[in-house]
């Protein structure tokens, strides 16, 4: 299952409370979150997404990759930065997250116990406050499911400020140069998250390639699936097998008009079968910004 949760602005009191609901209901095997959040208060108290949701699901082990916080990425310019300064905040990360009912094991040795890790695939020189700097991140984590070694890969893709907005729409009224600028952005958005894929192909040529790997790959590309990020690097050049929900016809956040959050497998001859869709109940709409998507897969154990 992978969920984008919301953020900041989302993760409080009830929604975080149908979040966890949503989570329970599906009971995944493995999850992976983004914009999942932990504050601290002055007198040392924490708050956490990944410790609620922890507490309130079967998972047994949880990972947390932080994207940004205001100790690392203080910006005068951001209005959640004031937000968290002056309600006496002493720290507020966001990032993202797995959680696996199975233990984690060594990247390198799959023998042994060990943690997954939080890789920069995105890091502008300097973040000034909206997604168009905000750096981006991966979780590498390996973990053993009935004696199999799995790998699942976390991921959240850039976004740029007014990229979705539907210049084909006879609502939207622009003029000439805006839509060109529109198109623009667009056009710079889809490049980045081109150079984010290829971060994730090379780590498996590096990497996992050499342990004949199960690899789920899942997260918020911020892209629909006929963009160069998606069809020509992850499907056309890493082999990776895009698990296609049987109601892709609804989207999983409100500003895309197709699905923008996907699952992955590889490799995809050891795929038998697999059953895919995104959540679409009241439910999950109230509870974030996007859906989830989840994924029944059935694979072989030799490779």
């Amino acid at each position: 299952m992978t969920y984008n949760i919301g953020g900041g602005g989302l993760n409080k009191k009830e929604k975080l409370e149908r979040v966890k609901t949503l989570i329970h209901e599906v009971n995944p095997d493995l999850l992976a979150i983004q914009e999942a959040i932990e504050w601290q208060a002055s007198d040392g108290q924490l708050q956490s997404d990944i410790k609620n949701i922890a507490k309130a699901t079967p998972f047994k082990y949880s990972y947390f990759g932080p994207t940004v916080s205001v100790k690392e990425d203080m910006e005068f310019d951001k209005a959640e930065t004031i937000r968290e300064i002056f309600i006496d905040y002493s720290e507020w990360v966001m990032g993202n997250a797995i959680f696996s009912k199975s233990p984690f094991i060594d990247l390198g040795d799959g023998e042994k116990l060990g943690s997954p890790k939080n890789i920069t695939i995105y890091n502008p020189q300097k973040y000034l406050g909206s997604r168009d700097t905000e750096p981006r991140h991966i979780i590498l984590s390996r973990q053993k499911i009935k004696s199999l070694n799995t790998n699942l890969i976390c991921c959240h893709f850039t976004t740029l400020v007014g990229e979705r907005l539907n210049i084909h729409s006879p609502y939207t009224k622009l003029s000439i140069n805006a839509k060109k600028a529109l198109k623009e952005k667009k056009g710079e958005a889809e490049l980045l998250r081109v150079a984010q894929a290829e971060q994730i192909v090379q780590s498996i040529n590096k990497y996992f390639n050499k342990i004949n790997p199960v690899i789920f790959l899942a997260g918020d590309f911020n892209a629909i699936k006929s963009e160069p990020a998606i069809e020509s690097i992850l499907v056309g050049k890493a082999n990776f097998k895009m698990l296609i929900p049987e109601n892709d016809q609804v989207y999983t956040h409100i500003e895309a008009l197709e699905p923008i959050d996907h699952i992955f497998f590889y490799p995809a001859h050891r795929l038998v079968d697999y059953k895919c869709w995104i959540i679409d109940s009241k439910l999950a709409d109230t509870a974030s910004d996007h859906r989830p998507i989840v994924a029944d897969i059935k694979i072989t154990i030799d490779p």
